[in-house]
């Protein structure tokens, strides 16, 4: 508001055009501070490892019953594979226990030639479907495993995911998890994987396979004779943390056995497999008991199982 007087009028005026002049100072938009540069763009992802193999060699031979060892690396590390293989369709059972029991105590006991490997993953009791000489032991559950193997004299071995499992087999059983189906790996590739003693059951385009597989650490040689076959294998020791990660394991059983669907079975302190001809008895000792075992025949050479 002008007044008329000079002084005061210029005094008012001033005062208003400091305060103008503040208030277009926090008025105006603010300059926009510079953008924070960005982040450096990710390197490319880390190289995992390829797996590496050894051709295989044959242990020994039993009416078509074959025993192989395989040596395997995966970076720095290295272990063995054991390898037993019937032709399709074989013979496979599967022995159950009603509790936690050592594996000398499920394998059959007449003189082969068989093979006989741990099974499926246990709690308090089995955590999945168990069929045994045709007997339901425990029934089929999502909490066991997404794969179970199944045989039967009509329709030989299969390897299928539980949705897909018809009852009625004569041996069966559930397990976590499925690696191969259709000869693809099921197993996603990554660092850090925990690594492991591994077991599965395989089926190949012409063969039923049990394969057990150890870190050269966990490994110590075993030969024993107490008076009949010779005892040869392995102790297995320290096997939760070392071995292979099970997406590598997947690719030994697709690329190295070439199998065309492969089950996982409880491994790492639970690995064994005892193979037994009419003059070998070949056995990998495992850490602890198991609660069944999946035995395989070859199809030519298979007397009435005790």
């Amino acid at each position: 508001m002008v007044t008329g007087d000079r002084d005061a009028d210029a005094s008012t005026l001033g005062v208003l055009g400091a305060v103008s002049l503040l208030v277009m100072a926090l008025l105006w938009p603010a300059v926009p501070a510079a953008e924070p540069s960005a982040e450096p763009a990710a390197g490319p992802a880390p190289v995992l490892a390829e797996l590496e193999v050894d051709p295989p060699r044959v242990l020994w031979e039993d009416h078509g019953l074959v025993l192989e060892q395989q040596a395997w690396r995966l970076g720095q590390d290295s272990g063995q594979a054991w390898r037993v293989h019937v032709a399709r369709p074989g013979v496979a059972q599967v022995r159950a226990a009603s509790g936690v029991t050592p594996f000398a105590e499920l394998v059959p006991t007449d003189p082969g030639p068989w093979a006989a490997i741990n099974g499926g993953f246990y709690e308090f009791g089995p955590m999945g479907l168990v069929v045994s000489d045709g007997e339901v032991r425990k029934p089929l559950s999502v909490r066991g495993g997404s794969g179970v193997f199944a045989w039967s004299k009509e329709l030989g071995p299969s390897i299928v995911h539980r949705s897909a499992y018809v009852p009625g087999a004569t041996q069966a059983v559930q397990s976590i998890d499925r690696l191969v189906d259709q000869g693809r790996r099921l197993v996603k590739r990554r660092e850090g994987a925990r690594a492991a003693a591994r077991s599965a059951v395989a089926i190949s385009k012409d063969g039923l396979w049990l394969v057990a597989l150890a870190d050269d650490d966990s490994i110590v040689p075993l030969v024993s004779d107490t008076g009949g076959p010779k005892v040869e294998g392995a102790q297995l020791r320290a096997t939760v943390a070392r071995g292979l990660p099970l997406w590598a394991f997947a690719d030994y059983l697709r690329t190295a056995v070439g199998a065309q669907t492969a089950l996982n079975l409880d491994g790492a302190i639970s690995t064994q497999l005892t193979v037994v001809g009419a003059e070998h008895r070949f056995e990998i000792r495992g850490e602890r008991g198991t609660i069944n075992a999946v035995v395989i025949r070859p199809a030519v050479a298979t007397p009435a199982a005790p």
